[in-house]
């Protein structure tokens, strides 16, 4: 853990990859539910938190806050466009 939290920018990719593994299940979830989705929710949602304290202990709050969203965001998008969903003119 300790190597880690030396490299703020692997946690960040790892933070914002867990939250939008967990966010492309728990989307997926909402078509067709499954109490397995479980399973790849809540831990993603542990790592991305552990990843998050451990950035936040050398980064101000706004500076990571930016960094995780924006990684995350780009992972989202970028999936969503891979399984088919393109991004309308509202969005």
């Amino acid at each position: 853990m300790a190597l880690l939290a030396s490299k703020p920018f692997l946690l960040i990719i790892i933070c914002a990859s867990a939250y939008a593994l967990s966010a492309v299940a728990m989307a997926q979830a909402a078509n067709r539910p499954h109490p397995m989705i479980f399973v790849i929710v809540a831990p993603c949602l542990v790592i991305a938190a552990i990843t998050e304290i451990l950035v936040l202990r050398q980064f101000d709050l706004g500076v990571t806050y930016i960094a995780i969203i924006g990684t995350e965001s780009v992972l989202v998008v970028t999936q969503a466009l891979m399984i088919g969903e393109g991004l309308g003119p509202r969005q």
